[in-house]
């Protein structure tokens, strides 16, 4: 399945805002950030065909917040879902003989 021509596709955004009042901190915390979304963005490669993947990170200093958005889009065709059941019957025969 991972490796599955027949994947769903997926459109992705995200929007992050946040701020702390330790410009220090804030810089780590930005990078960190960062790395989550090429992680997340891995993990949705492993179960979708990733179309647009557009993170936005918007740090802001001196003030405590934090807001996140994310917006997503999946297409679903049902020829992609006949050959996904068909293939996942297929195996479940094959682990039982």
């Amino acid at each position: 399945f991972i490796n599955s021509k027949f994947k769903f596709t997926i459109r992705t955004k995200f929007r992050m805002d946040y701020s702390i009042e330790d410009a220090a901190i804030n810089a780590i915390t930005y990078g960190f950030l960062y790395q989550i979304t090429a992680f997340i963005s891995t993990i949705l490669n492993l179960f979708f065909k990733v179309k647009n993947f557009t993170p936005t990170i918007n740090i802001k200093y001196n003030e405590n917040f934090f807001k996140f958005e994310s917006t997503s889009i999946i297409f679903i065709n049902i020829v992609k879902i006949i050959y996904m059941v068909i293939v996942i019957f297929y195996h479940l025969i094959k682990v039982r003989k």
